[in-house]
């Protein structure tokens, strides 16, 4: 059984009142103390694997799935980083 996924990113500044908060996904950071304290119930991912090119074809469990070919599609993400963590719904 394959974990849930997790990564650290930046973020801009935090309402308290509201709880809102406004991320910067495409800036991932490496945060050693926090993989330490996660890894073992979730899988990791490292700034280099969220920068890496993301191209549909080299993911087995996506590339027939017809949403997500859609959704690669029209909103071509660069990295895996865009098209794991993003906000297009």
């Amino acid at each position: 059984m394959s974990q849930p996924i997790i990564a650290f990113c930046s973020y801009e500044s935090f309402d308290a009142t509201d709880n809102d908060c406004v991320f910067h996904w495409d800036k991932f950071l490496d945060i050693e103390e926090l993989t330490k304290e996660f890894e073992s119930e979730y899988k990791v991912l490292s700034v280099h694997e969220l920068n890496s090119p993301f191209l549909l074809e080299e993911h087995e469990e996506l590339k027939n799935v017809q949403s997500v070919i859609e959704q690669v599609e029209y909103y071509n993400p660069k990295t895996i980083g865009e098209a794991i963590f993003n906000y297009w719904d």
